[in-house]
């Protein structure tokens, strides 16, 4: 069972999104592992349909590593999609 363990809000190119980051204990079928969701998914001029990123690492760190190379990757938004399940 995913816990949530952190809820904030970033800016990606000056737009607010909502962030969730989850922890999942391991067992005999699950890997323990931290994910995070987002309020909002991004297209970039470059980029050819909206960019979900892979959202669980094995640790804490590596997860938000994942999170701010979504960040980071935009220069401009051309779409944005609003994430339904968040």
């Amino acid at each position: 069972m995913k816990n949530l363990i952190f809820e904030c809000s970033i800016d990606i190119c000056k737009k607010p999104v909502m962030v969730k980051i989850f922890h999942e204990k391991g067992d005999e079928f699950i890997v323990e592992n931290y994910s995070f969701e987002l309020s909002h998914y991004f297209k970039a001029s470059d980029d050819s349909g909206i960019y979900i990123p892979s959202r669980r690492a094995e640790s804490l760190e590596h997860c938000i590593y994942i999170l701010n190379q979504y960040k980071n990757r935009f220069n401009d938004i051309e779409k944005e999609e609003i994430n339904k399940l968040f």
